[in-house]
This record gives C-alpha cells, sequence and structure tokens, in this order.
C-alpha cells in the first residue's frame, strides 16, 4: 500500500522531507496530500483524528502514523535501506546530530522569529536580524576547514542547514559575509542537482502564500497560527538509521584506558540537566571531569572556550578530539557509546516515535517556554499570548500521554527525560499543570519512580530560580541607575 504523505506547499520541514524522498527515489510509493492553510484541512476532524497536533509533514503507513518531519525523514531512510546521509560510525553520527540540532534550535528557528510576522505588517526588527546573522557566523564557523556541514561527505545535516539558509537568502538576508556558508551553499547547488529545482519551487509556493495573506490583511491570531504550521517543527532536523543495526553497542573504547571527558556545564540550564539525568542514568559519572560555569563572570566567553566551541553554548563535551554541543547529540552519543538501548530502542517503529516526541521538546514545547520566559529576568513583561502557545503545547503533550504510560509508550525512555526536565522547569515558573491531567499524571509518575529525575532536576531548578533572581535584581538596578 502506498504511503499516505500530508504536506503543506512552501513548507520548509515539508521541503526536507520532499529532498529525501528525492534522494530516495520514492515518490511512487507516496499518495501525497496537499493540505491547504484557507481551506483549514488541517483542522477537519479527519485529519485532527489522525494528528492531534495538526502539523505537516505527517505520513501513514499501514496504520503506523509519524510527523515531525525529521522523524519521518529516519523511518523512510531505515525502511528503504539507505546509510549513506546518516553513517554508521557513531563520531560521525553525533557530529551530524549536533549540526540538525543547531539547525532545528537555533538557525532555523531565529530565521522564523526574525521574518514569519512580517507578512502581517509587523516590521522587521534590527534585533532579530542581528541574531540570525549571529547564527550564521555560528555556521560559518562550523564549515571551517570542512567540505561538508559535518566532513567530507553529503550528510542530511547539509540537507537540513541548506533548506534554512536557501530561505533566509530568498527574504533577502545575505550572507556575502560568510564565506564558508558561501562556497559550501554553492558546492551543494553544484553536485546535488535536485536539490536547486526542489527548493526553487517550495521557495516559490512559500511567497505565493505569504503574498496571500498580505493581500487578504487577516486578522493577527488566523495569520500567526497559519505560519506557525507552515514552519513548525523545523524539519531542517533529518537523522537516519539502519534498523537492523541500529546504534552501535559495543563500548568503544576499554574503561582502563579512558582518558575522562569534559562536560562544559552551567548550574541551573535545562539542557544541562538533560545530560546530567543521562549520566546518572547510565552510572558513569566517573568517567567526566565537569567544568562548570559561572554566568556572572561570563566564562563561556572566554577565548579559550569560544575556541573550543564557536557558537560558546552548554552543554559541551570534549573527548579525544571530539566536540560536540547540543544536549540531544550528546546524549544519543552517550547511549551509543555505552550501549544502552533502554532510553533509546533499537526497534525502528519505537525509535521514531522516541525522536518524535524529541523534536517536538525541542522544537515547540521547551522552545515556547523559553520565548515565554527568558527576556522576563532582562526586564522584558511576560505576555499573553506567548502563555498561550505555551499551554497549547502542554494541551498537545496531553493528548500524547492519553493512551500512553510514557511519552512514547509503555517503557521510559529519553523523550520522558527530556520532556520531564522542561516541564519541570515550566512549573517552577507558575505555569499551572492541573488542566492538563495526563501531563500530571505523568510528571508525577517520573519524580516518584526515577530518584534520579527528582534529585537531579531538584537541583537544578533550584539553582534556575536562584540565578534567576540574581539576574532580576542586577537588571533591575541598571536600569534604576540609567534613569
Amino acid at each position: 500500500m502506498p504511503i499516505d504523505y500530508y504536506r503543506f506547499e512552501g513548507s520548509p520541514p515539508c521541503n526536507i522531507v520532499d529532498l529525501v524522498i528525492e534522494k530516495l527515489g520514492i515518490e511512487s510509493d507516496l499518495n501525497v496530500h496537499h493540505l491547504g492553510w484557507l481551506s483549514e484541512d488541517y483542522l477537519k476532524p479527519e485529519f485532527l483524528k489522525i494528528n492531534p497536533q495538526h502539523v505537516c509533514p505527517t505520513i501513514v503507513d499501514e496504520g503506523f502514523t509519524l510527523w515531525e518531519s525529521r522523524a519521518i525523514a529516519k523511518y523512510l531512510l531505515t525502511k528503504y535501506g539507505d546509510q549513506k546521509l546518516y553513517p554508521k560510525d557513531i563520531r560521525t553520527r553525533a557530529l551530524i546530530d549536533q549540526r540538525l540540532d543547531f539547525d532545528l534550535g537555533t538557525l532555523f528557528c531565529r530565521f522564523t522569529d526574525y521574518y514569519y510576522e512580517y507578512p502581517h505588517g509587523k516590521p522587521l526588527e534590527e534585533g532579530k536580524l542581528n541574531k540570525l546573522k549571529e547564527a550564521l557566523g555560528f555556521l560559518n564557523s562550523f564549515l571551517e576547514g570542512l567540505k561538508y556541514a559535518a566532513g567530507d561527505e553529503l550528510s542530511l545535516a547539509d540537507l537540513s542547514l541548506a533548506v534554512s539558509v536557501s530561505y533566509i537568502v530568498a527574504i533577502g538576508v545575505s550572507i556575502d559575509e560568510y564565506p564558508n556558508v558561501v562556497r559550501w551553499h554553492q558546492l551543494l547547488k553544484s553536485t546535488f542537482k535536485p536539490y536547486e529545482t526542489i527548493i526553487r519551487h517550495n521557495i516559490n509556493e512559500f511567497f505565493i502564500v505569504v503574498n496571500k495573506v498580505i493581500s487578504l490583511n487577516q486578522n493577527k491570531a488566523m495569520f500567526v497560527h497559519f505560519l506557525r504550521l507552515l514552519l513548525n517543527e523545523s524539519a531542517n532536523y533529518l537523522k537516519v538509521m539502519k534498523s537492523e543495526l541500529g546504534w552501535p553497542n559495543e563500548r568503544l573504547n576499554n574503561k582502563s584506558d579512558k582518558v575522562p571527558i569534559d562536560f562544559y556545564r552551567m548550574e541551573g540550564s535545562p539542557p544541562c540537566t538533560v545530560l546530567s539525568l543521562v549520566i546518572a542514568e547510565l552510572g558513569i559519572q566517573s568517567d567526566f571531569k565537569e567544568r562548570t560555569f559561572d554566568w556572572h563572570s561570563q566564562e563561556y566567553l572566554n577565548p579559550e572556550f569560544k575556541k573550543i566551541n564557536p557558537q560558546h553554548i552548554v552543554p559541551t563535551i570534549v573527548e579525544n578530539g571530539l566536540v560536540l554541543c547540543e544536549s540531544r547529540a550528546i546524549t544519543k552519543y552517550l547511549l551509543a557509546k555505552y550501549g544502552d538501548e533502554k532510553l533509546y530502542p533499537k526497534d525502528i517503529l519505537k525509535r521514531v516515535i522516541v525522536d518524535m516526541r524529541l523534536d517536538f521538546d525541542l522544537g515547540t514545547l521547551f522552545c515556547r517556554f523559553a520565548d515565554y520566559y527568558y527576556g522576563f529576568p532582562y526586564g522584558q513583561p511576560l505576555e499573553e499570548d506567548k502563555l498561550k502557545r505555551l499551554q497549547e503545547a502542554l494541551w498537545f503533550l496531553d493528548t500524547f500521554l492519553v493512551s500512553n504510560k510514557y511519552v512514547a509508550g509503555d517503557e521510559l525512555t529519553l523523550a520522558d527525560l527530556s520532556l520531564g526536565v522542561t516541564v519541570s522547569f515550566i512549573l517552577a515558573i507558575k505555569v499551572s499543570i492541573d488542566e492538563y491531567p495526563n501531563v500530571l499524571r505523568w510528571h508525577n509518575m517520573l519524580r516518584s519512580t526515577n530518584s534520579n529525575f527528582k534529585s537531579i532536576v531538584d537541583h537544578s531548578i533550584h539553582q534556575f530560580i536562584t540565578t534567576t533572581g540574581e539576574m532580576i535584581v542586577m537588571y533591575s538596578k541598571a536600569n534604576q541607575q540609567k534613569e
């Protein structure tokens, strides 16, 4: 039976899935459904029954339903036996994951933040443009000395990042000051011929839709909802594996000759908390040398750390020359290295569900938490619209848990640890989850059945609240002095 593929024209996430389909040559295996935003096909009961989050892309393959573009891509590439874009070697794979997570959480996110409200009449903000350019600068530094984004071979990270860069260029943001990005982008267009054809078509469709929004002059709520659907979930985070191989199970190093892994972290950081949980679950605390940064002294901006990680974010690990950031990429690498299949199952159908939930966390729930709260300690007001978007994301999570003990099935997985940390920090900023009974039941279960979760998360939240309070006092005094 053909795979049902639900998509939006012009959507970058769907664009990435389109590229994977082209790479696999499986167009004839798909039954494509083009959903219209004006007709609100994505809100019709029949589609809501398939996908309560009502986002695209979504696929249905003989009763197996999957959304989140990167989870779809992994499933398709596994189903059709392709390993070239996501190699078996765990170090190479970890670097690809890092680049993909950077795209999902930084580059593409800043593109949407800068542009998605512009067609409705909101001005393009210089501050947001500067943040987008900063992300392009990070990408430029990643490409220094490399042919492709993660090494000498084309990977899914290249397809993902290239879609973001293409849309950034399409809205008039120049990449000329980033020579490595220009060289790499030209290389992709010249060596992967279908890329430019597919990109050009989708960008044309993107602007057709945007122009319709402008001409129809829809109210703000309808427009914002549409563009969030159009750009949702950042399909540019694609990973692939072969199901019969899964992650390699063997330990790569003998414990006796291991060099400690440097773990750069910051107290009270949600991403660092997720990594600390995984380390505790694996029982490998002794394999790490923690290097804790103090936000007051801004050690993460020191030249020696920026040389290690030009993006200067935590968590970052360094192991025998491998430098890795992005918490989800690190945790998957560690689970592969230490041969743990419980938190990240080998079975492909189970694994893609875990990936779908992890990507929902990074691209939706945690993103909306950060968007709502992270400006508050710097004097920005808490906005009602952003709170409602956060509450909507909690409602989505509640629907995922309706018939599941854990977020991806009957067993605890990496997705529970990641989402559990996010929900805990949401509670810490006084956003109630009482109206989400499935979330409440699941979160209470995590705290009562997993001692690592309760102790590590509670410690991190205490540090988070302490640091936030210090920031509020500091910036309040600074503003008073200006007055």
